[in-house]
Formats: C-alpha cells, sequence, structure tokens
C-alpha cells in the first residue's frame, strides 16, 4: 500500500517546551488546542487524525529523507508504510525557474552526487567563490548535478524540511569532474504547526 504523504503549511511560532502536558501531547494556551505529537501516534492513530473536519497541529520529527518519526514501528506502518512529508511540484519548478547561471565556460566541468531522498536533492545548493547560487537540474531521482562549472571552489549546501541550511565542506574543481557521493545530514527536524493531507486515500 502507498505511503501517507503530508504537509505543514502553517508552521507555529509557539515553543512546544513552553506547551503544558495533556498526555501525551501538548496543549497550547495561545490557540486553545492540542498539538499532537506524531512520534507517540501510529500511522493509524496519524490517518484517523487526519480524517477529522479541521486539519490538525501536530508535532512531526522529519528526518531527511522526509519520514515522519511515529511511535510503535518507528517510522513505518503496517506493510511498511510510513508518514511522509511532501513538497508540491510547485515548490520545485519555482526552484527551477530562478537558478542563477555561471555562464558558459571552456573548459567545463560537472559536479555531481546523491542525496537520500529526490526532495533532498532538489534542495541542494551550488555556491561559487564570488557568491553565486546554482541549484540542481530537476530530477526524478536522488542524483543532482551541476554542470558547466569553471575551475575553482565551490560549497555546497542542502536546506532540510524545517528551513535550517546545512553547509559541506569546499568542493575545488581543477581539471577533472567530481563526484561527491552522498550528500545528506542524519539529523531529524521539527515542526509545530497545521498538518494536511496531499494524497487522497482510494476508495474500495
Amino acid at each position: 500500500m502507498a505511503d501517507v504523504r503530508v504537509s505543514f503549511p502553517e508552521p507555529c511560532a509557539e515553543a512546544w517546551e513552553d506547551m503544558a502536558p495533556a498526555g501525551c501531547h501538548r496543549h497550547c494556551a495561545a490557540c486553545d488546542k492540542t498539538i499532537h505529537d506524531l512520534a507517540a501516534m501510529t500511522l493509524r492513530d496519524a490517518e484517523a487524525l487526519l480524517a477529522q473536519p479541521d486539519p490538525p497541529c501536530v508535532r512531526a520529527r522529519i528526518g531527511p529523507d522526509g519520514t515522519v518519526r511515529l511511535a510503535g514501528a518507528g517510522s513505518s506502518g503496517r506493510n511498511g508504510r510510513r508518514l511522509i512529508a511532501a513538497v508540491g511540484a510547485s515548490v520545485t519548478l519555482a526552484t527551477a525557474a530562478c537558478q542563477t547561471p555561471f555562464g558558459a565556460v571552456s573548459p567545463r566541468f560537472e559536479i555531481s552526487g546523491e542525496t537520500h531522498s529526490w526532495y533532498s536533492s532538489q534542495r541542494t545548493r551550488l555556491a561559487a567563490a564570488d557568491g553565486r547560487i546554482r541549484r540542481p537540474a530537476l530530477s526524478k531521482d536522488a542524483r543532482f548535478r551541476f554542470t558547466n562549472l569553471s575551475p575553482g571552489t565551490y560549497t555546497l549546501s542542502y536546506t532540510d524540511m524545517c528551513g535550517d541550511t546545512h553547509v559541506g565542506a569546499p568542493v575545488t574543481v581543477t581539471d577533472v569532474d567530481i563526484d561527491v557521493g552522498m550528500f545528506r545530514w542524519e539529523e531529524e527536524c521539527v515542526i509545530v504547526g497545521v498538518m494536511v493531507r496531499e494524497d487522497r486515500p482510494a476508495r474500495g
């Protein structure tokens, strides 16, 4: 069965630590709502929460591959199904549209590599020494590739699901293409806010 895909369109500025405990969850005095901790819920619980008329407020721990941590089986429900934080296609297309080219160079080289997921590859950036930013071309897999590069030193960075940016070690291009291998961070990020379902459960 397919994973359950969700998004978090309304992050909350209130601190989870300042909220009053309510069982496994917390009560937010600012909005007078229960904030559900997904790490204390199973996938079945999360789906039941998503089926309610009003979008629920949640605390989500999200891994670098977009998987939301759940209770019991960790991040997977029955049959290995997962709760996945989705990114809309419009975001990806907008990212591609605002790419800043470095211009044609001769000779030309490339920096390539792989991230933990397709989402991560789209959030990877390459900065030249003069500060110009390059974004990877659209891809349906977890590979990224920056082409048409002149020799020099570049810096790879990645923005995680929570909007935090991580910067990797500088990459120096001399006279060959470079594959940096796996480029990712293992840390989870935490989102507190409204959760909505991006997919639609099958009928029948």
